[in-house]
C-alpha cells in the first residue's frame, strides 16, 4: 500500500507566527488553564508548521512500531444524483453532469484506509438513487 501522505502531500500557506506571539499565547493559555491548547502549540502546530519534522515522523519513525495514523472518520460522497431541484440546494445550479461512484471504485478507496470508527455515505445526491449503496452499505458494515 502506497504512503498517502507522501502521496498527497503539499504545503499550504501557513503564515509564520513571531516567538514572542507564541509565548504570549502559551502565557495565556496557562493563566486560562487551557490545556488542549497548550498540548496543540507544542505537538500538532509544530508538525503542521515544520513539514521536514512531521515527514519524517509519520513516513518513517511511527510506521516502525507500527503505528498508523489514518483519521478514524471518513465521509465519501458515492453520488451527485439528485430528482430534486431545490432553489438552495448548489446542486440545482451545478453545470456537471451527475455521476454514480461504482462499486469497485468505493471499494478501492475503502480499503486504502486503516480501521474506521465512522463513515458517511451522504453528500450532494441522494444516496438511494445509486443502485450498488446497497453493495456499499453492506461492505461498510
Amino acid at each position: 500500500m502506497q504512503n498517502l501522505y507522501k502521496r498527497f502531500y503539499y504545503k499550504p500557506f501557513m503564515p509564520s507566527i513571531s516567538l514572542g506571539h507564541k509565548l504570549k499565547l502559551f502565557s495565556n493559555y496557562i493563566q486560562d488553564l487551557r490545556f488542549k491548547e497548550i498540548y496543540n502549540l507544542f505537538s500538532v502546530y509544530t508538525l503542521w508548521w515544520n513539514h521536514k519534522l512531521s515527514a519524517t515522523l509519520l513516513n518513517k519513525i511511527l510506521p516502525k512500531f507500527g503505528i498508523d495514523l489514518f483519521p478514524p472518520f471518513l465521509e465519501i460522497e458515492h453520488t451527485t444524483v439528485c430528482g430534486f431541484k431545490c432553489k438552495i440546494c448548489e446542486h440545482t445550479y451545478w453545470k456537471e453532469p451527475s455521476q454514480n461512484m461504482n462499486f469497485e471504485k468505493f471499494k478501492h478507496i475503502y480499503d486504502q484506509f486503516g480501521k474506521l470508527k465512522w463513515i458517511g455515505l451522504t453528500g450532494i445526491g441522494s444516496s438511494y438513487l445509486n443502485p450498488d449503496f446497497h453493495k456499499i452499505v453492506a461492505y461498510c458494515k
